[in-house]
């Protein structure tokens, strides 16, 4: 169970949610929940949010959306699990009124295309292996469930192969493809695209929600790490003073996230900086390399990481978990790198494996 402290006010959907205080000494005052990161790149970390985090997240991301479609009705899948689930999922639904479906668990292709139709779905978040999976489905399996009511698929910050993404608009004609990006520090969500720029800026995690202040901290060619400030952000983390001291500053946050930043003030994720692969001199970002194994037909999860190696700094694995169907080569993996990524890119070993760690988040475990 991630959550440990959960209570809504039965008059919730009245009011402004009310809930009660927790008396402990480690506890920043006024939290009303603790909640455990994704732990998919560090050790999973708890942190406090306040009744102002959540509230205020709730109502920048009902002013980013402008407005709520007619007979808006949301599938919230595994909701205890993340903290986009509960804050822009369950919470924002229950303020808003907003009819929900919930499913906790592992779902499958055929499970979630059946459940979007029979509840006549209006809008889901669906973590990015699982929209993946989606895009690369043939176009007459997915005709033949009833998606024409279905406006909203809005999925999290990863470096999204933009074939696949074009490949989604063709398959959801009807559907906004809005990608955000948020981290239960934020309670969770800090920028997202809208109906009015999710086709214009595709690509794009959008720009940050109103109340939320960003900066790009050692800057070059208009990229590095995202820092942010606002009423949102976590008072800090539970019993945990070494983090608390490295990540916040003076009511800033280091996300440990990399992003670039266009003309227009959009933002664009680029990778965690924890997991940058030296190798041959040169910097690689591994979610580069996952993008371009992941278009690759019959790829169903990957993992790119770095070794220690004697001649290079590192050595860059890829662990790739195939389709039951798929009977794709290590060699063709490899080659198809070779036609779409620079030289120092392309991974040095490339393993096919049955299975790879998965979070309570749904994203891929990154190996330390």
């Amino acid at each position: 169970m991630n959550i440990h402290i959960f209570y809504i006010d039965e008059n919730c959907l009245e009011c402004p949610i009310t809930l009660p205080k927790v008396k402990n000494n480690n506890i920043a005052k006024n939290t009303v929940l603790l909640l455990e990161t994704s732990g998919s790149t560090s050790k999973s970390k708890l942190v406090m949010l306040t009744e102002e985090n959540i509230l205020s997240n709730i109502f920048s991301i009902k002013k980013k959306m402008r407005k709520i479609e007619e007979n808006a009705k949301a599938l919230i899948l595994s909701f205890l699990g993340s903290s986009h689930g509960n804050t822009c999922e369950m919470l924002f639904c229950l303020y808003y009124k907003i009819p929900v479906v919930l499913y906790d668990g592992l779902v499958s292709i055929s499970k979630l295309l059946k459940m979007l139709s029979i509840n006549r779905i209006t809008r889901v978040h669906l973590v990015s292996p699982l929209l993946i999976l989606l895009c690369k489905m043939d176009k007459d399996l997915i005709g033949k469930y009833n998606l024409s009511q279905l406006c909203r698929i809005s999925f999290g910050s990863c470096i999204f192969p933009k074939e696949l993404l074009k490949r989604g608009i063709e398959r959801f004609p009807n559907t906004m493809l809005i990608q955000d990006y948020g981290l239960t520090e934020a309670a969770p969500l800090v920028a997202s695209l809208t109906e009015n720029d999710w086709l214009s800026k595709f690509g794009s995690i959008g720009k940050q929600l109103d109340g939320i202040e960003i900066r790009i901290s050692n800057e070059k060619n208009n990229m590095g790490e995202l820092h942010i400030k606002g009423e949102n952000v976590t008072p800090g983390y539970y019993k945990n003073i070494l983090e608390n001291e490295s990540l916040f500053d003076n009511g800033w946050l280091r996300t440990k996230d990399i992003v670039s930043i266009d003309n227009d003030g959009y933002l664009y994720f680029q990778g965690r900086m924890g997991r940058i692969i030296k190798s041959n001199g040169y910097r690689v970002n591994p979610e580069d390399v996952e993008s371009v194994i992941l278009s690759l037909e019959g790829v169903q999860r990957v993992l790119v990481y770095g070794t220690c190696d004697e001649i290079r700094d590192s050595c860059i694995h890829a662990d790739i978990v195939l389709e039951d169907t798929c009977k794709l080569s290590t060699e063709e993996i490899i080659f198809y790198c070779r036609k779409h990524l620079p030289s120092y890119k392309i991974p040095h070993k490339v393993n096919i494996v049955h299975e790879l760690e998965i979070t309570a988040s749904g994203k891929v475990k990154v190996k330390k």
